[in-house]
């Protein structure tokens, strides 16, 4: 059966008679998505292609990672942009290194920079921000 959550539904099913009786149904209250022999290869796929290696950003230092927001150009977009120099400013205030950007958290840097800014609409910013960064280093050797 596919049906949604909220959805009534009604099982039918023929006798000896070939006469179609219904026989239950309800309301779905919970569902469970299956996957397919060619959705489990996709997965497979993308773990395999997925570089799990975070060496390249645990290495930088507070300098490096204000040089690479402010250098890269992957930052320059229009979420990011209104909030530039406040992100900027939170990196180098906090002394953000790779390993300290690791250890926060993509949730907790986004509420760091609400906190500091004073902002609730920087969040879309700081994750987009967090996201770039852990995307650079996965794409550095």
């Amino acid at each position: 059966i596919c049906a949604r959550i909220g959805d009534e539904v009604g099982i039918c099913r023929q006798n000896k008679k070939k006469e179609w009786a219904f026989v239950g149904g309800g309301v779905i209250r919970k569902t469970k998505n299956i996957q397919i022999a060619s959705d489990k290869e996709r997965l497979k796929e993308n773990e395999a292609t997925k570089p799990n290696d975070m060496t390249f950003l645990k290495s930088l230092d507070a300098q490096a990672m204000i040089e690479l927001f402010i250098g890269n150009q992957s930052f320059k977009d229009d979420t990011i942009n209104p909030f530039a120099a406040k992100i900027n400013a939170y990196l180098k205030e906090n002394e953000i290194t790779g390993d300290k950007l690791l250890e926060i958290g993509r949730k907790q840097f986004a509420e760091n920079l609400i906190s500091y800014a004073g902002e609730k609409k920087i969040r879309g910013a700081a994750t987009k921000t967090f996201d770039r960064f852990i995307r650079l280093s996965n794409d550095k050797p």
